[in-house]
Formats: structure tokens, sequence, C-alpha cells
């Protein structure tokens, strides 16, 4: 009896832990370069913000869409300056 009464404490405080891990709540970020307000009125990056309120982990790329809208040009131009 006791250790299915301290198996169901312990299945309470692995929950509670996952909810105060998780973001919540209302995130204030600019329209232009994302960075996030924190509770001490400063603005940081997406990233950063996250990864101190989360257990998330980044990688950074590149989507298609961006590849051809920003990349392509610059590497298309890159080329086209070599003599």
């Amino acid at each position: 009896m006791v250790s299915t009464a301290l198996a169901g404490r312990v299945i309470q405080l692995q929950q509670a832990l996952a909810r105060v891990r998780q973001l919540q709540g209302l995130l204030p970020i600019c329209s232009y370069c994302k960075r996030i307000r924190n509770d001490q009125n400063y603005w940081e990056q997406l990233e950063t913000h996250v990864s101190e309120h989360s257990e998330a982990n980044f990688s950074h790329g590149i989507c298609p869409s961006c590849y051809q809208s920003i990349m392509k040009p610059q590497l298309d131009g890159i080329v086209a300056d070599k003599p």
C-alpha cells in the first residue's frame, strides 16, 4: 500500500515538473527581428529565451523558401563576379 502511494506521488511530481518547464503565457515578440522581451524588460534572441525556459535545443538551417529568395541570389552573385 505504501509503495502504491509513493509511486502515485512520484508520478504527480513528474507531471508538476513537466508543467513548470513548459513555456506558458504571453511572449512579447518584435514583429521585425523576432526578439522576445523577457521579464526584466530586456530584448533577447528567441532561441535564448526558449532555451532558458524549456528543455528545447536548437539546430539552425535555411528553409527552402529562404534559400531561394536570399541565399541563391547571393551565391549566384558571387559566381557571376568571378573571372
